[in-house]
């Protein structure tokens, strides 16, 4: 006996499909991967039981102009890193993608601290102050609703904060 777990993504056309239409279009998929162990008429490997379980914003759907959103690992920000199946690596939303933004979040921290390293350099990195949240703040409230969990949403910098990090800058420069 086996057990097999399939996630269809994008699955939008799947939601409104019965659960015997989802398993024909699976087994004739695996038959198309597996001709040699799995066959759609279920001639070879037999289905015991099976199970659908529809989540449809488990995965995000990528829309055609989102990708220049998705953020690198290494953000503008001195000492700033990212890392979540979010941001820009080869996988969609996923575990693989998760690990692999770890793995490039790490690397990117690694070759900093060697950059400042072969510079002489051991500063602190520059820190902004820390603000409570601020329920006024144009995205303070701001939620997706279910279908459209991923909408992209780009906010100002508060100009307390940009005056902060201009300060910084003069400081830095000087």
């Amino acid at each position: 006996r086996s057990m097999l777990e399939l996630v269809f993504a994008p699955a939008a056309e799947y939601m409104t499909k019965s659960d015997d239409e989802i398993l024909q279009a699976t087994l004739l998929e695996l038959e198309s991967l597996f001709p040699e162990e799995i066959r759609a008429d279920g001639s070879m490997a037999k289905v015991v039981k099976f199970t659908c379980v529809r989540t449809p914003t488990s995965v995000y759907e990528t829309l055609p102009g989102c990708e220049v959103h998705r953020p690198t690992q290494k953000s503008p920000i001195s000492n700033f890193f990212v890392a979540g199946d979010f941001s820009k690596q080869k996988y969609l939303a996923s575990m693989e993608g998760a690990i692999l933004s770890g793995q490039l979040a790490a690397r990117e921290v690694a070759e900093s601290f060697l950059w400042q390293g072969k510079k002489g350099s051991s500063k602190v990195p520059r820190q902004l102050a820390p603000r409570p949240a601020r329920p006024d703040a144009e995205d303070f409230h701001f939620t997706t609703p279910d279908m459209t969990l991923y909408q992209v949403h780009v906010g100002k910098i508060p100009k307390e904060v940009e005056e902060e990090l201009q300060q910084q800058e003069q400081v830095t420069a000087a």
